[in-house]
């Protein structure tokens, strides 16, 4: 598998005679939106042998107040991910 890198953010075409790619862009989904701090979420993108591109993904830094009292009760900063590994079977 290969990364194709997203100038700006948006990702670029899935080279030819590629069996898989990924690449990592900005995330601005709305559901992950007050999970993940703002600028430190990202979304990853795969394209299956020459497929359009699909969300598998999402990553960041957890917002502090997914974590806070009431809930998770940790206090230092922590990330989380979240995969979906159904396209790749």
């Amino acid at each position: 598998m290969v990364r194709v890198p997203a100038p700006d953010g948006k990702p670029a075409p899935a080279p030819p005679g590629q069996q898989s790619v990924y690449t990592i862009v900005p995330c601005e989904d709305p559901a992950v939106r007050e999970t993940f701090l703002p600028g430190r979420r990202a979304s990853v993108l795969l394209a299956v042998k020459g497929g359009p591109w699909q969300t598998v993904g999402c990553f960041g830094v957890v917002h502090p107040e997914v974590l806070g009292k009431g809930k998770f009760d940790l206090d230092f900063p922590c990330s989380a991910v979240e995969l979906n590994l159904e396209p790749l079977l």
